[in-house]
This record gives C-alpha cells, sequence and structure tokens, in this order.
C-alpha cells in the first residue's frame, strides 16, 4: 500500500464533532463507546512473499466505564481468513486478555501490569481530537515553528497514562488537527462524502503509517451498564513459559519450548546432518537455542533450515543458525522476501522449491513439498515419515490450552493437500501453539464447515 508523505500545513481537512464532549471535571471520560473501522499495516506478513506491507482489515470497539473501566475488542483479519478477535477488560490497575476465537491462545488469560493497561486506555482518548482536547490535562503552551505560527499552535499536555504529550491546534478553528504519546503520533483528517463529513485517523510509528481508521464513531454508553464490564467465564491464567528447553519428540525428532515469545523450533537430527524447521524471532535467544541443539546433536552441523513461509515471525531468527554448509530452502518467489528482510548473505545460501524435493540427513529422510495457500503463496510442508511428523507454519495450529477450534479455510487446504500426496501425519507440529493431531486438524475442519453451513443457511 503506498505510504503518502504530507505537511501538516496541508494535509487535513478538519471537522468538527457536534456530539457532547463526554468529559467529566476530572479530566477522566465515562461512558463513551468508540468505533473504529479501518486497516492496520503488518511488516512482511503478505500473502506474496513480492509484497512487503500488507494492509489488514480491521475493527475495534472501546468502551469507557466508571473511572477507569475499560473495554476493548479488537479484530484483524489475513489472508486466508485467519482473524484474530481478542477482548482486553481491565482498569487502571491491570487487564486482562482474552482470545475470543480459542485458536492462538485458547483458554489462557494474558495479564497486563497497571502501567500497560494505563496505556492502552490512554491511547482511546487519541483516537477523537475533540475528546482528546477536553480531557487533556496540564496543557500548555510550547514553541511553534516561525513558518507554521500564522495557522498552528503547538502544545504540550499529560495524558491519561501521565506521560508527556503533544497537540497541534488548528488557530482559526480550535480543532486539533494532530497529537504525539510516546513513539505514536495520530493525524486528523475526514471523509467527505456528498454533503457528509466523517472522521478519519491516521497512526504513525516514525515514518511508517501503522493504521488508518477510514470509520470513527464516538456515542454515550448507558451509565448503567455493568455488565460490560464483567470478565468472561472459562479462562485460566496464562502458564509461565519456563526455561528454554529442549522436548523429545521422539525418533530423533526435537522442538525447542520456553520462549519468552512463546514460539517454538523444531528440528530432525539424521546420521550426518540435522534439518531445521522456520526460525521465529528471538534473536536474544538465538545463542542459547544454538547451544540446545548442539547438546541435542553433538559434532553435527545444521544442513538446512526450511522456511515454512517467509512471514518475518517464522524466519527473524535464522541468521544465527547458519554455518558454512547451512542451505535455506523457502518456497515460490521466497527470495524475494528473504533479500529484503534478511538481507545479501542468507538469500545467497537460499533456494525455492517448487516441486517436492527430498533431504537426506544420513539415514533419515525428509520429504519438502510447496503447498501454496491463501494465507501464503510460498508455503512449503514438510514430512518426516520415521517420527510421523508433519512440519507446517500457519496452516493449522492448535491452543497451548484449550479444545480444538473452529478452523478457517487454511485447515481445509492443509487436509486436502495432505491427502493429494498420501501423508496423514501421527503428530502436526507449528511455531505456533502445542503440537496437534491427525484427528484435531479433521475436528477443527469439521467445524468450520459446521460453522460455514450454519451461517449459509440463516436468511
Amino acid at each position: 500500500m503506498p505510504h503518502h508523505q504530507m505537511k501538516h500545513a496541508t494535509l487535513f481537512k478538519l471537522f468538527v464533532i457536534t456530539s457532547c464532549a463526554f468529559a467529566t471535571a476530572s479530566g477522566y471520560a465515562q461512558h463513551i463507546e468508540i468505533q473504529l473501522q479501518g486497516q492496520r499495516f503488518a511488516q512482511h506478513q503478505a500473502a506474496s512473499p513480492q509484497q512487503s506491507v500488507l494492509a489488514v482489515p480491521s475493527t475495534l470497539n472501546i468502551k469507557l466505564g466508571q473511572h477507569t473501566q475499560f473495554k476493548q475488542v479488537s479484530s484483524t483479519l489475513y489472508p486466508g481468513e485467519i482473524e484474530f478477535r481478542f477482548l482486553t477488560l481491565g482498569d487502571a490497575q491491570g487487564a486482562r486478555v482474552y482470545d475470543l476465537l480459542g485458536w492462538r491462545a485458547g483458554l489462557e488469560a494474558d495479564t497486563l501490569d497497571g502501567k500497560s493497561a494505563r496505556e492502552l486506555r490512554a491511547e482511546a482518548f487519541f483516537f477523537d481530537p475533540q475528546l482528546l482536547l477536553s480531557t487533556a490535562k496540564d496543557i500548555q503552551v510550547m514553541d511553534t515553528p516561525t513558518e507554521l505560527q500564522a495557522q498552528y499552535q503547538f502544545q504540550t499536555f499529560i495524558d491519561q497514562a501521565s506521560r508527556p504529550a503533544t497537540m497541534v491546534i488548528d488557530k482559526q478553528t480550535r480543532t486539533v488537527v494532530s497529537a504525539r504519546s510516546a513513539n505514536l503520533s495520530y493525524l486528523y483528517s475526514s471523509n467527505t462524502q456528498g454533503e457528509q463529513k466523517s472522521p478519519m485517523l491516521t497512526v504513525k510509528l516514525g515514518e511508517n503509517i501503522v493504521a488508518q481508521w477510514n470509520s470513527v464513531k464516538l456515542s454515550p454508553l448507558a451509565a448503567n451498564s455493568t455488565t460490560e464490564f464483567v470478565a468472561p467465564t472459562g479462562y485460566q491464567e496464562k502458564s509461565a513459559a519456563g526455561a528454554l528447553r529442549v522436548e523429545n519428540l521422539g525418533a530423533n525428532t526435537y522442538r525447542i519450548n520456553g520462549s519468552a515469545s512463546g514460539y517454538h523450533m523444531h528440528f530432525v537430527v539424521g546420521e550426518r546432518s540435522i534439518a531445521v524447521f522456520d526460525a521465529p524471532i528471538f534473536p536474544n535467544e538465538m545463542a542459547q537455542i544454538k547451544k540446545l541443539i548442539d547438546a541435542s546433536a553433538p559434532g553435527k552441523a545444521i544442513s538446512h533450515i526450511i522456511f515454512s513461509h517467509t512471514h518475518r515471525d517464522h524466519i527473524g531468527g535464522s541468521a544465527q543458525l547458519v554455518q558454512e554448509e547451512t542451505k535455506i530452502w523457502g518456497g515460490k518467489d521466497a527470495k524475494q522476501a528473504i533479500q529484503r528482510q534478511l538481507g545479501d548473505t542468507l538469500n545467497a545460501i537460499s533456494t525455492e522449491v517448487t516441486a517436492e524435493q527430498s533431504i537426506d540427513l544420513g539415514g533419515r529422510i525428509i520429504r519438502v513439498i510447496p503447498a501454496p495457500s491463501s494465507h501464503a503463496s510460498d508455503m512449503l510442508i514438510a514430512y518426516d515419515a520415521e517420527s510421523k511428523t508433519l512440519f507446517q507454519g500457519d496452516f493449522f495450529m492448535m491452543p497451548e490450552v484449550g479444545p480444538a477450534p473452529v478452523g478457517f479455510p487454511v485447515n481445509r487446504e492443509l487436509q486436502e493437500k495432505l491427502t493429494s500426496v498420501a501423508i496423514q501425519p501421527e503428530r502436526i507440529v507449528s511455531v505456533h501453539g502445542r503440537v496437534g493431531t491427525w484427528q484435531d486438524l479433521e475436528q477443527t475442519v469439521l467445524r468450520f464447515v459446521q460453522q460455514f453451513n450454519a451461517k449459509s443457511s440463516t436468511p
């Protein structure tokens, strides 16, 4: 998606919200609902390796209750119709995050400390310029660049998380045209359709646009909406990851657990060498992971690193694993993404696999099979017949805790691909989540089909 470079003085047509300001004398806003629709922008997550930035359809619904209560429901839709939908519920003392679809975090609720919760809540006030202006604390005039003084006034203030922030005021309309807090900038504009003007918001991290909200709506929340802030049942506290460690899955097939990110790595050891499947982003842990691999297979080199696909969270830690004889295998057009993300050195040792090939680790044959999907066109799967393990990325995920979730179209794509190449694995592993089984995959596909049929039959 193109990122337009625009200056404050020419960027925006301004709008004034005519609804009430919702602000109390204490500077807190209460009983407000904020609804946003638009897109977020994700680096290195597109369906094609040729595309560096993905526009992710997104919605965000925020409710601000009494004092510092808040509730946020976010939805993002990635290629392959893979939806993330999370509920965050809390106040200034802390918050909990719940996976409403149950496929990524399952039944484990993550905890945000007070500082993180206050900062998340504070961002809601930046989504609307009138709300921001009416609730900003300790507003002070600051120096404005000479060339902008005729039209704008720069001001400092303290945001709802007690952080120093700045805003730019249009002197004529007395509206906020932009604001900044921490490392995020908020640029306010309007979308004109006929006689109607609707608010728009662009959020930038440095020079990069991270979100474009094409619709921003504020409305009052009923003062007696106490049930809005009741936590859902059936969840448990997220378990500690523990120390970095190797889990032996059997038959010289191994899994790395305990990363702070919650991601996993896998490797298979043959008589001669080692094959690694995906290398997620935890460079600060990679030196220790390399030691764990060495201890599991003393004296054996990593001959191959197989990328399931070239999304950043699957390849970002690979540089630390590369040895003199290491080869990297990716799918069709993967080299474009490898060059862009990992540079010349790793791209030079990379090969694009466009037809099924085998890797001989010494008495151990690994099948590597192209499996282009709606999630990633450069997708590869790998199968180790000896341990009956399928290595894949983002086709299928089981949460660390919880039942098999309702699947997505990519789950059925994997099932169909495996059937076509006569593979029925006993275990299915991924960077994300726990080890799954063929029966788990069948269950997610069944639940997906049932849900699809139910929606289709609804008038």
